[in-house]
C-alpha cells in the first residue's frame, strides 16, 4: 500500500486546454485528456520506462536511483526530479513540479491517496499486472501511454518493432534446435541471511515472452496474480533438467551464497553448467524496451 507524504496541497484541478481532447484507456476505463501532455509525473517504473522509450523525459520519477540499478534498457536522466520511493510519494514534490499528467498504478496512488493526486493533475491509472495475459497487458499499457503524451504513431512503430524482434528471437531459438526447451528463471537475494528464490512463473511477462519464443517454463509450482512464485534452495529441486537465468542487479546470492550450497551444487542445471546470468537492469515489468532487452538476452544465453 501506498503511504503518501505529507503534503499541504489543496490546489483545484488544472484545466488545460491547447487541442482535441485524447480518449485513452486506463484500468478504470476509457478517460479523456484536454490534449497531448507536456509535463509528465510517473510513480512507477514500467511507466517511466515507457515514456522514455516515446522520447519522452518525466519531469518527476518515483525512486529514480533504484531504478536506474533495476531498469537498464531506459537509463533515466538524474537531473530528472525524484518524488519519493514508489511506496512513499511526496505529494509536495509532485505539486511543486506543475505535471499535466500523473502516470500511477492501482497498487500505489490510484488507491486511497487519489483524490489528493486528481487536486495536483490529470491521472492515468494502470494495474500493474493482468493474470489473464502479461504481454498483451504490456502492449495495452505501453499504447495508452503513447496516446496521452500524443505520440500514438510512434508507439505503433515500437510495437512493431518489438513484434519483429519476437519473431526473430523465435527463429534464433528454432534454428538453434531449442525449440521447447525448458527454461526456469528468477530473482535471488538474502532475507535474514537466508537465500531467498522469486521465479518467473507461468503468466509472468517473463514466461509469456519466453513461451512466444518457443520454450516452455519449468517452474510449474504455484504463482501469484504477477506470476511470481518464492522459494527456497530446496524449492529448485522440482525444476528438473532445463536452461536457468537468473536477473541479480543488488545481492547476487547466485554468485555468492548459492555456490556454497550443497543443494545448489547438485542441481542438474547448475552440474549441466546451464546457469546463465542476465543483464542485471532487465525489468521483467517493464515495457517493449525492457521486453526486447529480454529477447536478445536469452537468445544471446542460449544460442
Amino acid at each position: 500500500m501506498l503511504a503518501v507524504a505529507a503534503c499541504g496541497t489543496t490546489e483545484a484541478p488544472k484545466e488545460q486546454s491547447t487541442g482535441a481532447d485524447i480518449k485513452v484507456t486506463d484500468s478504470r476505463g476509457e478517460q479523456t485528456l484536454p490534449g497531448p501532455a507536456k509535463r509528465v509525473v510517473a510513480l512507477e517504473w514500467g511507466l517511466v520506462e515507457n515514456l522514455l522509450t516515446l522520447g519522452v523525459t518525466p519531469v518527476g520519477i518515483a525512486d529514480i536511483k533504484q531504478y536506474n540499478v533495476w531498469v537498464s534498457a531506459e537509463p533515466a536522466p538524474t537531473s530528472v526530479k525524484d518524488v519519493g520511493l514508489r511506496e512513499e510519494v511526496s505529494l509536495d514534490a509532485v505539486a511543486g513540479l506543475d505535471p499535466d499528467l500523473i502516470l500511477a498504478t492501482t497498487s500505489g496512488a490510484c488507491g486511497k491517496p487519489l483524490p489528493q493526486f486528481e487536486k495536483i493533475a490529470d491521472v492515468l491509472c494502470f494495474d500493474g499486472t493482468d493474470p489473464n495475459g502479461n504481454l498483451q497487458h504490456m502492449r495495452d499499457q505501453f499504447t495508452a501511454v503513447a496516446k496521452s503524451v500524443g505520440k500514438g504513431a510512434e508507439g505503433d512503430k515500437v510495437l512493431a518493432d518489438f513484434d519483429a524482434k519476437l519473431a526473430d528471437g523465435k527463429q534464433k531459438i528454432a534454428d538453434a534446435g531449442l525449440a521447447g526447451t525448458k527454461l526456469a528463471g528468477a530473482h535471488g537475494w538474502t532475507d535474514q541471511g537466508a537465500p531467498v528464490v522469486r521465479m518467473f512463473g507461468k503468466r509472468s511477462l517473463g514466461s509469456d515472452v519466453a513461451e512466444e519464443m518457443g520454450l516452455e517454463n519449468a517452474w510449474t509450482g504455484k504463482s501469484d496474480d504477477w506470476g511470481l512464485a518464492m522459494t527456497d534452495v530446496e524449492g529448485l529441486t522440482k525444476i528438473g533438467d532445463a536452461q536457468f537465468y537468473y536477473i541479480a542487479p543488488v545481492d547476487n546470492i547466485f554468485e555468492t551464497k548459492l555456490p556454497k550450497n550443497r543443494i545448489w551444487q547438485n542441481l542438474s542445471f547448475v552440474k549441466k553448467d546451464q546457469v546463465h546470468k542476465l543483464d542485471g537492469g532487465t525489468w521483467l515489468f517493464g515495457g517493449p524496451a525492457s521486453t526486447s532487452q529480454f529477447v536478445d538476452e536469452l537468445v544471446a544465453a542460449l544460442t
